[in-house]
């Protein structure tokens, strides 16, 4: 996988001036704002229990349970392209309910991980009851998760516009 640097890094490294390191400022200010609404986020989710309970994230790939849809979410800390996927989880997750959200880090479950096969940050993999699934790699948009969805029959929901009216997708 080949890294290329967000374009307010290249511009600060090639160009070192006031103005560069300002809008590398800024840009970096941005993406800690989006990681903590993703942190919150997934406190809340977690809070909410939403997330697998420790003992079924300690069970080997093959036994994760068929109950509700599953967001497998594997991701890196210190992996850029995954602060930018946490925050469209941030925007994206709240409009699924019925997902539940198991968040994988490197130095948890290596099974897991090879299981999946997974070399790169942010791999998800969305699940659904019945055991059909689909990996995905690398940063995902809020319309590809969705098809993604789609795809495995699992029905969006929009939150509700508060006239008593659910949205539908």
């Amino acid at each position: 996988m080949l890294y290329v640097p967000p374009k307010p890094i290249l511009d600060f490294l090639e160009s070192p001036s006031e103005g560069t390191a300002k809008a590398y400022v800024a840009w970096k200010a941005e993406q800690a704002q989006k990681l903590g609404r993703a942190m919150a986020l997934l406190d809340q989710v977690k809070a909410n229990g939403s997330a697998l309970p420790k003992e079924e994230g300690s069970r080997k790939a093959s036994e994760l349970p068929a109950g509700p849809a599953i967001l497998i979410y594997f991701k890196k800390p210190s992996c850029p392209h995954c602060v930018s996927q946490d925050a469209v989880l941030t925007e994206w997750l709240p409009k699924h309910p019925d997902l539940r959200l198991d968040v994988v880090l490197p130095e948890d479950r290596p099974e897991l991980w090879k299981h999946y096969n997974v070399r790169g940050t942010p791999t998800i993999v969305l699940r659904q009851e019945e055991g059909k699934e689909e990996v995905l790699v690398g940063l995902q948009t809020e319309p590809q998760l969705d098809m993604v969805l789609k795809r495995l029959a699992m029905p969006a929901r929009r939150p509700s516009s508060g006239d008593g009216k659910e949205r539908s997708p």
